[in-house]
């Protein structure tokens, strides 16, 4: 069997701790989008979607009206470090207060890894 390495030091506790918790981070989404929603009357929506730079995944969002499940947008890929500030809606009904489905779509480089549904409101004046 080969002697020790000359050249070790000792991982403290700490470090040990600070690098589990690294990779810990790495597999977390931090999401940042509107849930409260503004569209104006040309049907453009402030939605504020932001794939921050501390996440290693691409993003993608998809609107839907509560009460029938009509799509209102779809997005391509966001990549971290992006950010989509507003979007037409399509399918709008009446002006007033609306409930809405909000799907979050993550990524990894080939396929859908996970989906989560975040409830909103789009405001239509």
């Amino acid at each position: 069997m080969p002697d020790l390495d000359d050249n070790l030091s000792r991982l403290s506790n700490e470090d040990i701790l600070k690098a589990m918790q690294d990779q810990v981070d790495k597999d977390k989404m931090r999401i940042l989008l509107k849930h409260d929603i503004e569209v104006d009357k040309e049907g453009k929506a402030s939605v504020d979607v932001r794939n921050n730079g501390q996440n290693a995944f691409n993003i993608q969002v998809e609107y839907y009206l509560a009460s029938n499940n009509k799509q209102l947008y779809k997005s391509g890929l966001i990549p971290p470090n992006n950010r989509i500030d507003s979007i037409p809606f399509e399918n709008l009904p009446d002006a007033g207060s609306h409930d809405v489905r909000i799907l979050y779509n993550i990524y990894n480089e080939e396929k859908l890894v996970n989906t989560t549904t975040i409830d909103g409101t789009i405001n239509i004046s």
